[in-house]
């Protein structure tokens, strides 16, 4: 039983750790986009970047069925609310006896 916890546990896990890494690598973007060596280059290019710069402020979130998204604050709320769940069904197995 604790094995399948465990895998479950993981497989919840591995897609909201990715979620969260590609959250923070999407808001690095600006960033990287701004430290690059911009000023000599073109004006097409420059209006490009800023379009670029522009579209790359709201960060990339992975979401799950388009309800909630795939994040650690995510799987830690699923599993605060699996044990709260888990520990009120144990208190009534163990009133009913």
């Amino acid at each position: 039983m604790s094995s399948y916890a465990f895998v479950v546990t993981l497989e919840i896990f591995t897609p909201s750790y990715l979620g969260t890494q590609l959250r923070y690598k999407s808001q690095d973007l600006v960033h990287a986009a701004y430290s690059s060596k911009w000023i000599a280059r073109t004006e097409s290019f420059k209006r490009s970047l800023k379009i670029f710069m522009l579209r790359t402020n709201t960060p990339i979130v992975f979401s799950g069925c388009g309800l909630f998204p795939l994040t650690l604050d995510t799987f830690t709320s699923i599993m605060k609310s699996a044990y709260s769940f888990f520990t009120i069904v144990r208190n009534f197995q163990n009133h009913d006896k």
